[in-house]
């Protein structure tokens, strides 16, 4: 069952941007890199926001398990030491998170900033 949760679609989507947005420098890292793809996009004439929120909110998804849950270190070796209630618990906490919302937030948050390179 989903329920609106401080204006967000759920509890994990406003719980993951609540630990993006308040980790030093997550939010700053995720923000850089995706200028950097716009700006890809763009030299390379493939430009447009639906195929951009698309790449978005799989690279905000990575780079969430990156941080929070993987660590650095590697996924493959996580499941296999986490295994059983523990992982079934993340990989439903991430299955949860509404990235789409995510990677809409994100954009909207950062495309005065981004206006130069999307214009």
């Amino acid at each position: 069952m989903c329920s609106k949760y401080n204006g967000w679609n759920n509890y994990e989507t406003w719980n993951a941007m609540l630990w993006m947005n308040n980790t030093d420098g997550v939010m700053d890292s995720i923000a850089d890199s995706l200028q950097n793809q716009i700006e890809q996009f763009i030299d390379e004439g493939e430009w447009d926001k639906e195929g951009f929120l698309q790449y978005a909110e799989t690279f905000i998804q990575d780079q969430f398990a990156d941080v929070f849950i993987y660590q650095g270190n590697d996924p493959g070796s996580w499941h296999e030491t986490n295994y059983g209630p523990i992982g079934d618990a993340v990989s439903t906490y991430l299955e949860m998170v509404d990235w789409r919302e995510v990677a809409q937030a994100v954009y909207e948050d950062n495309k005065d900033h981004w206006k130069e390179t999307v214009s």
